[in-house]
C-alpha cells in the first residue's frame, strides 16, 4: 500500500543543538525546482550536485529557522546565501538529508505498493505462456 502524508502541517528539525528549521513538507514541486535552478546546473560533480539540490531544496522548503546569525551575532533570516553558508557546514547538512530529504527519497525509490513479487511476475497478472510440451533438442555439434 502507498502511504501519502495527508498532513501538509509544517514541522521543525533539529540541524544542530539551538539549530532549528521549520520546513514545509517535502514534495515534487521542491524537487523539481531544485533541479531546474542554476546553482545545480553549474555543479562540476556528483557531490556539488548532490550538495547544489539539497541548497535547492531547503531553500524552497523552509518557512523560518532559530539559532543562526552571522559572526557578530546578530540573526540572519533564511536567505539563499545564509542558507548555502550553513549547509556548507557538514553537521546541518547530514542533519536536514537524514530528517528531511533523505526519507523522501527513500519513499519515491521504493514506490511503495507496485514492487514485483521475488519471482518476477505481480501477484494478480495471469501466465500467458503456453506451456512447452517437450525439452528443446540439443544443437548439432559443428
Amino acid at each position: 500500500m502507498l502511504a501519502l502524508n495527508l498532513n501538509p502541517a509544517p514541522h521543525w528539525i533539529d540541524l544542530l543543538p539551538g539549530v532549528r528549521a521549520k520546513m514545509r513538507p517535502m514534495c515534487s514541486a521542491f524537487m523539481a525546482r531544485a533541479q531546474m535552478s542554476a546553482d545545480v546546473s553549474a555543479a562540476e560533480d556528483a557531490a556539488d550536485h548532490s550538495v547544489a539540490i539539497a541548497k535547492a531544496v531547503f531553500d524552497a522548503a523552509v518557512i523560518e529557522w532559530e539559532g543562526v546569525g552571522d559572526a557578530s551575532g546578530t540573526v540572519l533570516p533564511p536567505a539563499p546565501a545564509a542558507i548555502s553558508a550553513l549547509l556548507d557546514m557538514r553537521a546541518p547538512y547530514q542533519a536536514f538529508c537524514a530528517l528531511y530529504f533523505h526519507p523522501w527519497l527513500a519513499a519515491d525509490a521504493e514506490k511503495n505498493g507496485s514492487a514485483p513479487l521475488p519471482n518476477g511476475t505481480l501477484g494478480m497478472a495471469q501466465s500467458i505462456a503456453v506451456p512447452a510440451t517437450d525439452f528443446a533438442p540439443t544443437a548439432p555439434a559443428a
